[in-house]
């Protein structure tokens, strides 16, 4: 099944680019390299006391060029959809939305789907500078970028408007998320981590409410065999990536954020026939 071309002018190299990262090989390559990669070196880091970084370090440079870079990259992709969403949400009825028979919204989405599935390859570098900070990459890290490769991936070739709900809120979530973390490099402290887990959890949520509010006013798939197996692969393995990430962040967020209470002191009763009280 030959994956036809974005319906917008590509340049030579972008066009290359799209003919290489729409190969299915190309996720299934990069994501078995780098949980091969995580597998190596996570053990490596479990047991290791991390040094306190230096702010003028390499190390710094790296993490601020890295998540300036990103932030700077969400906020592009939600420039150029959330407003051109919320514009065409409000001069047409729900169902021309929901349905989009004149393929608006998919023609001017396509694109950005496709970078997002792209910026999902690079994302993986947050793994690298975990490591270089002398700490391991915990599941919820490794599992998320895994997902989210082919999540995006099998969005950006359905052919469909759907993946704007995935652009959309989390383009929004990261731009925020990661000019966060590109202060916190600084040590700039905002104290608005507990908020960002939160807003990454509420986008799931909105997502399924959308995702359901467009099936209620009638989408449907392809009725071409081989896109209508892609939409629903696709469709299918976000609703289920989404639900396991839910159910590890919801534990993150508890672990991390919500204060156990402390335990009141135990006494013992005394054991019989020991002669010692409390024992």
């Amino acid at each position: 099944f030959l994956i036809t071309p974005l319906k917008m002018d590509l340049s030579i190299l972008e066009q290359s680019i799209y003919n290489f990262t729409i190969d299915w090989r190309t996720p299934v390559f990069i994501s078995i390299l780098y949980l091969t990669y995580v597998k190596h070196m996570n053990p490596k880091y479990e047991k290791n006391v991390p040094k306190k970084r230096d702010i003028f370090s390499f190390t710094t440079f790296i993490m601020a060029f890295h998540n300036l870079i990103l932030a700077i990259f969400s906020m592009y992709v939600f420039s150029q959809t959330g407003p051109f969403i919320y514009k065409r949400f409000k001069s047409v009825n729900y169902q021309t939305f929901c349905l989009d028979p004149e393929n608006i919204i998919r023609n001017h989405i396509e694109y950005y789907s496709w970078l997002f599935y792209i910026s999902k390859l690079y994302e993986i570098v947050d793994t690298f500078i975990v490591h270089l900070n002398g700490k391991p990459s915990i599941f919820l890290q490794y599992f998320h970028h895994t997902g989210a490769i082919f999540a995006t991936y099998l969005f950006s070739i359905s052919k469909s408007h759907i993946p704007w709900i995935f652009v959309v809120l989390n383009s929004f979530i990261h731009s925020i998320m990661y000019l966060y973390y590109f202060l916190s490099v600084f040590r700039i402290r905002l104290g608005i981590k507990k908020i960002i887990t939160g807003m990454q959890m509420t986008q799931f949520i909105v997502g399924y409410l959308l995702l359901g509010w467009h099936f209620y006013h009638g989408f449907y798939f392809s009725q071409e065999p081989k896109l209508f197996k892609i939409q629903v692969s696709a469709i299918i393995f976000n609703v289920s990536y989404v639900l396991v990430l839910f159910i590890l962040f919801k534990a993150f967020f508890e672990k991390t954020y919500q204060k156990k209470p402390i335990p009141e002191p135990v006494v013992s009763e005394p054991v019989v026939g020991s002669g010692v009280v409390g024992s």
